[in-house]
């Protein structure tokens, strides 16, 4: 199956979906039917002792998320809804980004920005009849 294929059908979505082309009704089903399907976790990190960094390969992604239905990390999560997005005529660019942190999370005990950028979410573009809008996803 391709990439589009095996997305829709770990979706629950028809392909019939994509009839429209990259509308923003599409985008919008596709981002709740993926956020409904695709849990954010964190675990596999934690059973393989915090020292394996997932791997973002598209066809690792692909195995993990969507043949094994697991769940994944927003690196994980957004890297491969971004490919889809492209497969169907979407532009995207991926942007890495700094969470916010308050003093119940740590950040030495101040609110603030972490040093370093943890998160990963997408800016999608080419939506049929948005002219040049652009929009922030984050699944």
């Amino acid at each position: 199956a391709t990439l589009v294929e095996a997305y829709l059908e770990r979706l629950g979505l028809p392909a019939a979906c994509l009839a429209d082309g990259p509308t923003l009704p599409l985008l919008e089903t596709l981002v709740e039917a993926h956020l409904a399907t695709l849990p954010f976790s964190n675990l596999s990190q934690h059973l393989a002792g915090g020292d394996a960094a997932p791997s973002l390969s598209p066809s690792r992604l692909q195995e993990k998320l969507l043949a094994r239905r697991h769940g994944g990390n927003c690196f994980e999560l957004n890297g491969l809804f971004a490919l889809l997005l492209r497969d169907i005529g979407l532009e995207t660019l991926l942007l890495q980004c700094r969470v916010w942190t308050g003093r119940e999370r740590g950040n030495r005990g101040k609110p603030g920005y972490r040093r370093h950028p943890t998160h990963l979410l997408l800016l999608v573009g080419g939506v049929q009849g948005e002219g040049n809008a652009r929009f922030l996803v984050d699944v």
